[in-house]
């Protein structure tokens, strides 16, 4: 983890906007569409995630709050814990997502 660095400000942006994006109740779409543009190239929002899980500086607490509806039950506010659980409910709905799509 970067400890001593805080999440850049265009990270911080695209994982916010991935946060308050991720459908509170998933819908049977693809749950990682490349929808988030950074520096100009679209990402996925597990992608967006995996770059933020290094930074432990603290989320703000709306983010937190929002987390907290898609079922986050950490105390942690690091972006890198909010990222990990961010990532492991994509690859749940990314696995539910190949289940209903199997032929």
């Amino acid at each position: 983890m970067s400890e001593d660095a805080p999440i850049p400000g265009n990270l911080r942006n695209a994982f916010h906007f991935t946060v308050l994006n991720t459908p509170r109740h998933w819908t049977g779409e693809d749950p990682d569409p490349e929808i988030i543009s950074l520096d100009g190239k679209s990402f996925t929002p597990s992608a967006i995630c995996g770059l933020a899980r290094k930074f432990a500086d603290p989320m703000p607490r709306f983010i937190y709050d929002v987390l907290h509806e898609l079922g986050y039950a950490e105390g942690d506010l690091s972006h890198a814990a909010g990222a990990r659980f961010l990532m492991d409910l994509i690859e749940r709905r990314k696995a539910l997502y190949r289940w209903a799509h199997q032929s």
